[in-house]
């Protein structure tokens, strides 16, 4: 997944930090931070450290790169800059991310929120209930690894996120209950490959779960999802094994 950083750590001056680069600033991993024009490069205050920005990129709970003036060049694709969906995507998750607490119930906590675009990562180790949480997020894209070790219901939690494309392996075995998985991705009909194979191991990996193990339970349509598609995934074969099917 590919996340522009260049609203938040250019924005960042106004809070007391940010940089102002001429050159690229490659964020290889969460714990360095290598600039190769470091000579031409300008430090707006003395924040410019490896944790600060180790925090930065872990809001949206992945590693990237941020490339400046002179990385990506938007003018190729007739754009001045980034575009603005991207830069208000990420600050949006920011907004989210600054003013985040850790609650018991997250149901419907983004109903129907088009401005959600990133889901930036946060404390929900607390949360028994994330049924509904992204329903009608139809401008969502992208989820991190949230905690989800005690939840116990998932029930319609990307339902109707129609631009989805990128979710991890959650963990779907609740601490407290049978986790109910009922339509969890009904009409997610943009859901990369890798996402599906990922869907396929949290169905291995909830094995609390005792209703109908099937693809058709959790929301999904051969229209969308070919059963030739789903065969062909990585863990198909374990996912039968472990007591799942299609069920189209």
């Amino acid at each position: 997944m590919c996340i522009d950083l260049t609203s938040y750590l250019l924005g960042k001056k106004s809070s007391g930090g940010g940089i102002t680069p001429t050159g690229n600033i490659n964020i290889t991993n969460t714990s360095s931070v290598n600039v190769t024009n470091y000579a031409t490069a300008q430090v707006v205050d003395e924040d410019l450290v490896a944790s600060n920005i180790k925090k930065d990129v872990n809001i949206l709970g992945v590693t990237g790169t941020y490339e400046g003036s002179g990385g990506l060049d938007w003018s190729a694709i007739g754009y001045s800059s980034a575009p603005k969906s991207v830069t208000d995507g990420y600050n949006y998750a920011k907004e989210i991310y600054d003013n985040w607490q850790n609650v018991s119930s997250l149901s419907s906590k983004f109903l129907s929120d088009i401005s959600l675009i990133y889901m930036p990562l946060v404390d929900t180790s607390n949360a028994t209930s994330m049924s509904n949480m992204f329903m009608y997020c139809t401008n969502l894209t992208d989820v991190p690894l949230l905690d989800t070790s005690i939840c116990a219901s998932f029930a319609g939690m990307f339902s109707n996120c129609t631009n989805l494309k990128n979710i991890p392996i959650f963990n779907t075995t609740s601490a407290t209950n049978t986790a109910s998985l009922s339509s969890v991705f009904t009409n997610c009909t943009n859901l990369s490959t890798q996402s599906l194979d990922n869907i396929l191991q949290m169905c291995i990996g909830a094995t609390s779960y005792t209703g109908t193990k099937t693809l058709a339970k959790l929301g999904f349509v051969s229209t969308n999802y070919p059963a030739t598609t789903i065969q062909a995934l990585p863990h198909y074969q374990d996912f039968i094994d472990a007591g799942w099917t299609i069920g189209y």
